[in-house]
């Protein structure tokens, strides 16, 4: 079930972010905490450029009435400089052994989220694991390929990697189609082992458990098992350099 229609009525009844998404939990029993990146009002909003001219469109008008027809010149993410982390995010990462960034539109979906302040910083403070949205050139699902493209990044698993940087990524999980990544120049510092990321076969499940037992060796290869990080007496560090966020405007 979409749960997006749900969101949007008890959104308009005034109800906050992090009460939303309780009742959504209550509802659908996901079997993990869920919390939303913040409850601020944050909107992705889309740049297009075509015979028109240039004019700026709501990103899901562009994602479900377009369906993404019109080739993307930027987006601009209104309101998130001046959003704060929901509360319980920043504890939560805090408390986490690692951080697994899954393979999600790294330009709309991860990118959004680090865009809010105070966010990249903490994830960047504990060891990350990143899953390749690019499989062999194309997205898992979705449109990321157009969305990377309007910001000048490259459809592939190193290119997306990149777009992340070292200074986030310890690890990144490929697709055994991409083990080219692992020598890719720009990966340098981050590990990039190949592996079974897509697991199509639902029967893991529900008996034999080949495709879940792989996760740990696949990932036993990207990153040892976090230690805490504790600050080296010296100068204070240059800041952290956040990843390459789309490109925004004032709204």
């Amino acid at each position: 079930h979409d749960a997006r229609p749900a969101a949007s009525g008890l959104g308009r009844a005034g109800r906050a972010a992090p009460a939303v998404t309780r009742v959504l939990c209550q509802r659908w029993q996901p079997g993990v905490t869920l919390l939303p990146m913040s409850d601020d009002r944050i909107e992705t909003h889309v740049v297009l450029r075509d015979e028109e001219g240039e004019r700026t469109v709501h990103f899901q008008e562009w994602w479900v009435r377009l369906h993404a027809a019109v080739p993307a010149a930027g987006f601009v993410v209104s309101g998130a400089a001046q959003a704060t982390p929901a509360p319980g995010v920043l504890e939560a990462i805090a408390r986490a052994d690692a951080v697994l960034l899954p393979p999600s539109n790294p330009v709309v979906s991860i990118g959004t989220i680090l865009a809010v302040p105070g966010i990249v910083e903490a994830v960047a403070a504990k060891t990350v694991v990143g899953v390749s949205p690019i499989i062999g050139g194309a997205p898992v699902r979705g449109m990321a390929d157009k969305c990377l493209a309007a910001i000048g990044v490259e459809a592939s698993a190193a290119a997306v990697a990149a777009h992340y940087g070292p200074d986030l990524l310890d690890g990144w999980l490929v697709d055994e189609r991409d083990k080219g990544a692992v020598d890719a120049p720009e990966l340098a510092g981050i590990a990039p082992p190949g592996g079974p990321p897509w697991i199509r076969d639902p029967t893991p499940t529900s008996g034999r458990r080949p495709a879940r037992r792989q996760w740990p060796h696949a990932l036993s290869g990207v990153t040892q098992p976090p230690q805490p990080r504790v600050p080296s007496p010296g100068p204070a560090p240059e800041p952290l350099r956040r990843p390459r966020l789309p490109p925004t405007r004032a709204a």
